[in-house]
């Protein structure tokens, strides 16, 4: 399939699903472009030019262009979209379980650990994905440098040669993905950040609902400190599984080193940058850094930084590393790792202090704070014991000890003790809740061709065995030893932030969501229409036919009327008054008076008025079909359109010409002779003497020109009822457009239609997977859809997606009664219904409360959520109106309103009518205006 050029995004190479303009014009896919900002640039990525500004615009038409070609090449659209899931999945495998090569290393790219798209062979030897390679190579010219390797740091051309065995290769390995694969494993198996994206998994279908939602949330920050050389770098790294955070034996960390990871759907290259604290400002540009040897660019940027700025110094006050990190696996999250709290040195222990105290004066709510301890040392004599209990740290701290593996035998108990949350003894700080976890320290030198993940994993494995061998099976079992349990530990204070920020408005804008492809569905027509209705379905969508196209031709019917009036009637009769008179004028001598008759009623009936002018009646039959007014959208069914046209052609207004002169001729000539007529009589003058013989010929104009123009009418043909127009016309296309259900006509926006459809199901599912999560959170037993549904309502705020009449109204695609066949679609439909509408009116007569344990709901709101589900509630209105009213659905009533809308709802509701009565007195009433003052004081 040959794909248009100008759809295809110049840095991705792919086709564009979210294009955004830049100030030159230029389009690209979001994600890549945003990254290319994010980098720091300010210039066009392809030409090196420096742009007015870095906003990006929606390029809204060029997007429903795209939208639309891939809705006419849906073989491609679908091969898009099942390559892109199984690609996701087969990244999931490589980050979460590497141990099981179920993806070969050469498959992946050594500078993001990503599984190439399109492999080619670089310059330097090295084989690499195309569109992060070209990305460097913009970053190196943006910069005025050389091209440089991304692994090497050696200078290298921009040739490059595609591997096209391997590009075939992976294609084949993505295409048999989930039939000879390994099952995607769990969450939860290593310990590592990894775990925690399995919250956001339920939007994996849904990119740019999850870019949008998670963009603008505030993710935890990971604040790890401790001691000097106790293990903090190598820990984060096995957290985040990023070897971000420099673990060299000589002193690691010298300035604080911020780590943001962003999810995406394009997961690029990391990019550093010095930041000043003081002057709250970058120092110089950010720049990409490769992953296979980002722990040498960051230590070596440390260095450089130090010798620059803090000569002398052993730990910097003024500066720290940020370094941000999209990823299409891992989960929004913030790593702060601070530089060892030093104790041989009084000012260097200071320091090192303040740089602690500096991010807890930062504190948000759910910040988690890793205390890193070493095993080998007592707890007596652990660092940063009096700065945890001073600043309030006890309950938001998690203590991780480390080098557990390098324990004698007998040191073992002591660990056991300090692991258990109850034991009190050797001065260790009790935190509470969480308490300490024991990991093991073992660094392995990683192998050629293994990756990071795999790494992390190997190690992750022998920390397990090495527990195993020191007879500590009881500590892992309960989460108090391993990667493993200190990530159950932080996964339980993240979701905590998860399910109480992000959930709730994520669940708010995917109803949103599903508004607005409620919108797009009416947009396309409703009912809908494809070649296999049946049922009811077909039943509503041969009356809306019905309906729309009676409602069209309708006026069809009275043009049919005013045509013949307009065209032969009302000339005719005008013509048949004006010559009447001027015969009945003439005076005639009685002898003449045969021929003078014969003569005028031929002249008569020789101009007769009578033509036919109805092309005006089919351009505007034609006309009326042509609108695409309305909801049904007639024009999405051509077919049904051709043949409306093609009865109305059979159907068009005639009249006989002929036949209505023949027959206007043959009475007019009745009229005319005076031994058959009734409708003409002769008055003659005197008869004495011949030159006084006349006559005078009178008509009776009304009954003659009445009786020519039925004889006119009786000759025409047209549609001039309705119940014509629906038999001959309307019922006759619909039986041979839809009645038949093997010769169905389908619409021309099926496939828009199936790709909203589609996308309300990934909707429906998400919003229920998140519904489930909030329900895992409050350990609520009860599962049933009935109860999902109640959370559901609770977590919906009508300020943010207010379930719109459109919400209510949508058709979904079974084909038998038009509701969903994807039980989700079935119950967010059920769920945003009357039945919890009830609950909200029960609660809210109640005075308010709690709606399934989740929120807590003051009684006006209960009421004004159960008429955004179901405006037909009046008694609801009713206590909606006795509480001041408010805003329903975008709509502020006021209470007379809110009174009036309970009678509309229900004519018999006399509360509603005697309260109605009292308001609009209480308006009518005059103000009472308070006696002046000034009058006392007068009288005195």
């Amino acid at each position: 399939m040959e794909v248009p050029r100008d759809m295809i995004c110049p840095l991705s190479r792919e086709i564009m699903i979210d294009p955004v303009c830049t100030a030159s014009g230029h389009n690209y896919e979001r994600e890549w472009i945003q990254g290319w900002f994010d980098t720091g640039h300010s210039t066009n990525p392809l030409t090196g030019e420096v742009l007015t500004n870095t906003t990006l615009t929606p390029s809204i038409a060029f997007r429903n262009a795209i939208q639309d070609f891939l809705d006419s090449n849906t073989v491609l659209a679908n091969e898009m979209k099942g390559l892109q899931k199984k690609l996701r999945q087969a990244q999931s495998m490589v980050q979460s379980n590497p141990g099981t090569r179920a993806v070969d290393i050469r498959f992946l790219d050594k500078t993001t650990w990503c599984i190439m798209k399109k492999p080619v062979r670089a310059a330097d030897g090295n084989v690499y994905d195309q569109a992060p390679l070209e990305m460097h190579f913009r970053n190196c010219r943006d910069a005025g440098g050389q091209i440089t390797s991304p692994i090497s740091g050696v200078p290298m051309g921009e040739d490059c040669e595609a591997e096209t065995a391997l590009g075939e290769e992976i294609a084949s390995f993505l295409q048999n993905w989930g039939e000879a694969s390994s099952p995607i494993p769990e969450a939860g198996q290593h310990g590592s950040v990894q775990d925690l994206s399995k919250m956001f998994s339920a939007l994996d279908d849904l990119e740019d609902l999850m870019v949008d939602t998670l963009g603008s949330w505030s993710a935890p920050r990971l604040v790890v400190f401790g001691g000097e050389s106790v293990g903090k770098s190598t820990l984060l790294q096995r957290l985040c599984l990023l070897p971000l955070f420099p673990t060299h034996r000589s002193r690691c960390t010298r300035m604080p080193v911020k780590v943001t990871i962003r999810r995406a759907t394009v997961q690029c290259a990391p990019t550093l940058v010095v930041w000043d604290v003081s002057k709250k400002q970058p120092v110089g540009e950010p720049r990409s850094i490769s992953l296979s040897k980002s722990e040498v660019e960051i230590r070596r940027q440390m260095d450089d930084i130090m010798l620059e700025h803090c000569s002398g110094q052993e730990v910097s006050m003024d500066f720290e590393l940020h370094i941000k990190v999209t990823s299409t696996s891992l989960p929004p999250l913030n790593f702060i790792d601070l530089p060892g709290i030093i104790s041989s040195s009084e000012e260097l222990s200071e320091q090192t202090s303040k740089l602690l105290i500096r991010q807890i004066t930062n504190l948000g709510d759910n910040d988690i704070f890793l205390w890193v301890v070493q095993a080998t040392i007592r707890p007596a004599n652990w660092t940063a014991s009096r700065l945890i209990s001073e600043n309030g740290l006890l309950d938001r701290t998690i203590g991780v000890i480390t080098r557990c593996d390098r324990l004698e035998m007998h040191e073992v108990d002591d660990l056991r003790n300090w692991l258990d949350p109850n034991f009190a003894g050797d001065d260790r700080l009790q935190l509470q809740p969480h308490g300490f976890v024991g990991i093991a320290s073992k660094v392995f030198p990683q192998k050629d061709n293994e990756s990071f993940h795999s790494l992390m994993h190997r190690q992750a494995v022998a920390e397990v065995q090495s527990f195993n061998d020191n007879g500590m099976q009881d500590e892992i079992s309960e989460d108090r030893a391993s990667i493993k349990a200190l990530m159950s530990k932080v996964s339980s204070v993240y979701a905590k932030h998860v399910i109480t920020t992000w959930l709730p408005e994520t669940v708010n804008r995917l109803l949103a969501a599903w508004t607005s492809c409620c919108e797009e569905l009416k947009a396309l027509g409703l009912p809908r229409g494809s070649s296999a209705l049946h049922g009811d379905a077909l039943a509503q969508l041969l009356e809306a036919a019905s309906e729309e196209a009676t409602r069209r031709l309708k006026p069809l019917v009275r043009l049919a009327k005013q045509l013949l009036f307009t065209s032969s009637l009302q000339p005719l009769r005008a013509y048949l008054e004006k010559e009447l008179e001027t015969i009945s004028k003439s005076e005639l001598e009685l002898v003449l008076t045969n021929t003078f008759l014969v003569d005028s009623c031929s002249d008569l009936c020789l101009n007769l008025p009578i033509k036919e002018v109805y092309e005006a009646w089919l351009e505007q039959a034609f006309a009326c079909l042509a609108e695409d007014e309305g909801p049904f959208r007639l024009q999405r069914f051509p077919e049904f359109v051709k043949k409306l046209k093609s009865h109305l052609e059979s159907n068009v207004p005639k009249l006989a010409k002929e036949a209505v002169a023949q027959d206007i001729t043959k009475y007019l000539k009745r009229v005319f002779n005076p031994t058959d007529s009734v409708d003409m009589s002769m008055v003659f003058g005197k008869l004495d003497e011949c030159d006084d013989a006349k006559a005078t010929i009178v008509f009776n104009v009304d009954r003659i020109v009445g009786t020519c123009l039925y004889l006119l009418s009786c000759k025409y043909e047209a549609l001039t009822t309705e119940k014509a127009l629906n038999q001959l016309v309307v019922e006759k296309a619909i039986a041979e457009a839809f009645a038949s259900t093997e010769l169905q006509e389908r619409e021309t926006c099926h496939e828009s239609r199936r790709r909203v459809l589609s996308r309300m199901c990934n909707i429906a599912k998400a919003i229920r997977r998140l519904v489930q999560m909030r329900c895992e959170s409050l350990s609520q037993s009860e599962t049933t859809d009935a109860h999902l549904g109640k959370v559901l309502v609770a977590l919906w705020d009508p300020a943010v997606s207010s379930w719109q009449e459109v919400a209510r109204q949508v058709h979904g695609d079974s084909p038998t009664d038009n509701t969903f066949v994807d039980i989700a679609c079935k119950w967010l439909v059920s769920s945003m219904s009357s039945s919890n509408a009830d609950a909200f009116e029960m609660i809210g007569k109640a005075g308010g409360g709690e709606l399934a344990s989740v929120r807590l709901l003051t009684q006006k709101e209960c009421f004004a959520r159960a008429l955004e589900l179901d405006p037909s509630r009046s008694d609801s209105w009713v206590c909606f109106g006795n509480l001041g009213g408010g805003v329903i659905s975008g709509c502020a009533f006021s209470k007379p309103e809110c009174y009036s809308k309970a009678l509309d709802c229900n004519p018999a509701n006399e509360d509603a009518r005697v309260l109605l009565q009292q308001v609009q007195v209480a308006l009518a009433a005059p103000a009472v205006r308070p006696f002046p003052q000034h009058a006392f004081h007068k009288k005195r």
